[in-house]
């Protein structure tokens, strides 16, 4: 093992240097840890946003609402999966909050908020002709107030957590569920869509499948890849009816900018990289990676074929024409990169070497990755919003310039392919809240919450975004 792994690591160094001098022996992590430099506001090519550009932070319904008793992730919850042992209870209590939330994200000048809908809440029930009328109501004032502030609403449908009794049935494997998320989807768009111009039928959507069905840390548990293949199969199929349905219903142009119903879906974008990039299997191993992390969905959805290119060989193709065209814009959620390295005979590792700026997660911070999944799916020609970006950060020592240095290098991607509309960019998160599998432990708040009261406190870091927003719309 040592022989080859030796034999290896200096043919990869012979091309290095021919490449490029005794620096390409070093993997490029080091490089970047050791030339990095502090991003400054004057990296922000303001002339990049445009009067229409959306600046919003974000939020989710089980993670900040509360109580949401008929969901799959509140029993789980309390079956004990989560790796501290908390439950989510009251979360940020948003539910009963909102208002003074929502005159939060005004006092940060942003003129957009993310939530999303329970599901769990509105059908806690298989029935879904029988909404829960209280749950509806409470959904009415939220959307009426966020019009009262001018701040115009971007909601997800499926942001993970589900009604217990789909999960039950298993009818995200069985594919009955596409036509249960068909009957939300219109219901949503037919109920509100006279607040809402901006949809995301699904968070995410391989993290949920994958998470649930292949590593078995979200609900319903279970640890069978083909399921979670199926899962994600099912979810494609559940966007593109939902597409059709919000097209179909909501008509009406809330914000008066000429489109009533802009639909996509928000997919969590990771520039996979390798660790040697003169080494032949790491960067064969990180081109594959990338094409099926993050392009399969988009090329099934907008031109209805899935390309695999693997370099030097052929591409995987299969036509969906079923699919084609059911993307308005693309939500990009970036956190990180991912660094891989193949130690023979076939032992694969993620981030082998940990250095750098990291959150509490141990996401590096690599603000260049934007750049580069924003380039990656900028050949489908629809616009991209950036749904989330943000860091777990209990000190508050990295969001600010994380807030800059991904800004900064979105108004590069904008300078730089000044062909594709990039329309907004959406903070995460507004408030500290339950974070999955993590409990409360990770802060990605601009407002850190005390879960023992529920005080919000604003961190230092929402000052600085919300001067960079204030110049931004021109507001200073």
């Amino acid at each position: 093992m040592w022989n080859t792994c030796g034999i290896r690591w200096g043919v990869v160094c012979l091309l290095g240097l021919v490449a490029g001098g005794l620096t390409s022996c070093v993997p490029p992590i080091v490089i970047d840890v050791l030339t990095g430099t502090r991003p400054t506001v004057d990296a922000i090519d303001f002339t990049a946003f445009g009067e229409s550009f959306l600046w919003g932070a974000g939020s989710s319904s089980h993670q900040h609402e509360g109580n949401d008793i008929h969901s799959d992730w509140w029993a789980w919850e309390l079956d004990g999966h989560t790796k501290t042992g908390e439950t989510s209870g009251l979360a940020a209590d948003f539910w009963n909050r909102y208002e003074e939330d929502l005159d939060r994200a005004q006092s940060l000048n942003l003129n957009t908020f993310r939530i999303s809908l329970s599901w769990a809440r509105l059908f806690p029930e298989p029935d879904m002709s029988a909404p829960d009328e209280e749950a509806v109501a409470g959904y009415d004032a939220m959307f009426a107030a966020m019009a009262a502030r001018n701040i115009r609403p971007m909601v997800t449908l499926h942001h993970f957590a589900m009604p217990k009794w789909l999960t039950d049935q298993n009818r995200w494997e069985t594919g009955a569920a596409i036509a249960d998320f068909e009957q939300f989807a219109r219901f949503a768009a037919q109920r509100w869509g006279k607040y809402v111009d901006w949809w995301i039928t699904i968070n995410e959507p391989q993290v949920f499948a994958l998470h649930g069905w292949w590593r078995g840390v979200f609900p319903p548990g279970k640890t069978d890849l083909g399921l979670g293949l199926s899962v994600f199969l099912n979810l494609m199929y559940a966007h593109g009816h939902a597409y059709h349905a919000i097209k179909e219903v909501d008509t009406v142009d809330a914000d008066g900018d000429g489109l009533a119903a802009e639909v996509g879906v928000a997919m969590l974008l990771v520039p996979i990289v390798p660790f040697y990039p003169w080494d032949l299997i790491d960067v064969v191993f990180a081109a594959v990676s990338n094409e099926l992390t993050n392009t399969v969905w988009f090329d099934i959805e907008q031109i209805g074929i899935p390309e695999v290119v693997v370099p030097f060989g052929p591409g995987l193709v299969e036509p969906y024409p079923d699919f084609k065209d059911t993307l308005d814009f693309i939500g990009v959620n970036y956190y990180s990169r991912q660094v891989v390295h193949i130690v023979p005979p076939f032992d694969l590792l993620f981030d082998p070497l940990p250095i750098g700026t990291r959150g509490t997660l141990g996401h590096e911070v690599y603000p260049e990755g934007l750049y580069d999944v924003m380039e990656q799916v900028a050949r489908y020609g629809v616009p991209l919003i950036v749904t989330e970006s943000g860091v777990a950060d209990d000190t508050d020592e990295l969001r600010a310039d994380h807030i800059i240095g991904h800004l900064a290098e979105l108004t590069r991607f904008v300078d730089d392919h000044p062909d594709v509309p990039v329309l907004g960019y959406v903070h995460w998160a507004l408030t500290d809240h339950f974070e999955w599998e993590n409990g409360f432990g990770p802060r990605f708040g601009l407002y850190e919450v005390d879960f023992a009261t529920l005080e919000r406190t604003p961190r230092p870091s929402s000052a600085v975004y919300a001067d960079i927003v204030a110049r931004a719309r021109g507001l200073e």
